[in-house]
């Protein structure tokens, strides 16, 4: 059986495992906000109609999209509907 300086030394080891763990899962969370971000704008900013499909199916793989909102996604997208604000002349952010 361990002794209490063991009980402890194992304690503050296991303290900063933890820590280093919350450290790598932010670190991890905040790359993938900024790859979100920056394929979101190549999707609102590309022109092309047949080059957002491959974006939008990054996109789909970042937020896991289920199978009902890929549906709706394929529907959207093979009807044409695009949003107002999307052919917009001029938009304010």
């Amino acid at each position: 059986m361990a002794n209490e300086a063991e009980k402890r030394e194992l304690r503050e080891r296991l303290t900063q495992l933890e820590c280093g763990a919350r450290r790598a899962a932010e670190l991890q969370g905040a790359q993938s906000l900024e790859y979100l971000k920056n394929i979101l704008f190549r999707y609102v900013t590309c022109p092309d109609a047949a080059a957002r499909r491959p974006i939008l199916n990054a996109i789909g793989m970042i937020v896991q999209f289920t199978p009902h909102e890929k549906r709706a996604l394929e529907h959207f997208l093979r009807e044409g509907l695009l949003p107002a604000w999307y052919n917009a002349k001029t938009t304010t952010i």
